[in-house]
């Protein structure tokens, strides 16, 4: 029985996904006994308890896992547990995720080690984070790596120490092939109207944009305008302003939609204050309410990036200007600037919020007073969280 025959019969693969992997195959020419696929998994399952299905998704992923040995295996996890300390556990987690680690000699995994550390500056914590996430870029050849690295500094117009602070925090850029990049580009520029020193800007700020399918950003984008109302050219001026909002979840902007509906913020404060949805879920409110005691809602939606002003600096700052003060406090002075604040009272906030810790109690007074003037309330789960932060 041919190879390919063994595995559509007893290991649930397809005909497409048989041609797929015709080259891999190829290697596997040799077997011609399903025994010994079967006796290979018995191997996999004493070693790394790796369950059938997990053994079915690992040959799809690399088909060469059915060439090794147990004494090829176990040399693997000698070598990893050496050079980057990996657990047996760990190894475990890789192996199922990306079996193709077992492509990778020993001579070429010190290749690549030291690469990596000369080309990106990589530390030794750097190499295991990038083994344990992206193992298989420890499998590309060093040509390729040195010549992708060329391709994105040369693209983009980057500095070498711009392009390691990208790789570092998205290493599998690496991965990407050149043409995906030239088509992503074109996507962006085209569907949010942007200059190509617009775009250049969003890649060095958030590269992760480029590993998204344009499906799930046009999705991203739907949304966006269906829940806060926004226009496209309303939504592209947010995005240059704050790129981070492709990242975020769906559950995630419709909570934050619902908040700021809730609150009464036109899309108008919105779009032209947009780190209101950078704010945290659970205290956004909380920021609001204490904010409200001294100022009203038109105060408050004048004063840009109120919503960033952690709510225990904002309610020590009120108490103690409340006490020396003995007048009415105004808004500017609880949204000072620590330097500015400190340079005039000669205290800090980092001081003040032991003095004055914010008390759940006065949370849920102001949220109670909120609630029966404009029918504001906590959602379950911004109670929960009041409940823990703020626990006696």
């Amino acid at each position: 029985m041919k190879i390919e025959e063994i595995l559509m019969k007893h290991f649930e693969w397809t005909e497409d996904e048989i041609n797929k992997k015709q080259n891999s195959l190829k290697t596997l020419k040799y077997i011609k006994d399903e025994n010994v696929v079967f006796e290979k998994f018995e191997l996999y399952k004493k070693n790394f308890d790796i369950t059938m299905s997990e053994f079915i998704k690992m040959l799809k992923l690399s088909p060469a896992i059915l060439t090794y040995t147990e004494e090829n295996i176990q040399g693997k996890l000698d070598l990893l547990q050496n050079e980057f300390g990996i657990e047996k556990s760990e190894f475990i987690k890789l192996i199922k995720q990306q079996p193709a680690i077992f492509c990778v000699s020993a001579e070429i995994l010190k290749e690549k080690i030291k690469l990596y550390q000369t080309e990106f500056g990589m530390k030794e914590s750097e190499l295991t984070k990038l083994l344990k996430r992206q193992p298989v870029l420890f499998c590309l050849a060093e040509d390729n790596i040195k010549r992708k690295a060329e391709f994105y500094q040369t693209e983009f117009d980057l500095e070498k120490s711009e392009f390691i602070k990208m790789i570092k925090s998205m290493p599998t850029l690496l991965g990407i092939t050149e043409k995906n990049i030239k088509d992503k580009i074109e996507f962006y520029q085209t569907e949010f109207n942007l200059t190509r020193l617009e775009f250049n800007k969003l890649i060095k700020t958030l590269p992760v944009i480029l590993s998204y399918s344009e499906t799930s950003i046009k999705s991203k984008v739907q949304l966006y305008m269906k829940e806060f109302g926004l226009t496209k050219p309303e939504f592209i001026k947010i995005l240059k302003g704050l790129p981070g909002i492709l990242c975020y979840s769906e559950e995630s902007v419709k909570e934050k939609h619902k908040q700021t509906f809730d609150l009464s913020i036109p899309k108008e404060f919105i779009i032209n204050n947009i780190s209101i949805l950078t704010a945290p879920k659970n205290t956004l409110k909380i920021r609001y309410f204490i904010l409200r005691q001294i100022a009203s809602k038109e105060d408050i939606l004048r004063k840009t990036n109120w919503s960033m002003t952690n709510q225990n600096k904002t309610y020590a700052r009120l108490m103690y200007l409340q006490n020396k003060m003995q007048r009415k406090i105004k808004l500017s002075e609880i949204l000072s600037a620590e330097k500015i604040f400190s340079n005039i009272h000669k205290v800090s906030s980092k001081e003040l919020m032991q003095k004055y810790p914010l008390p759940k109690e006065f949370i849920y007074e102001v949220q109670e007073k909120f609630f029966e003037e404009e029918g504001i309330t906590f959602s379950a789960e911004e109670k929960e969280f009041i409940e823990k932060e703020y626990a006696e």
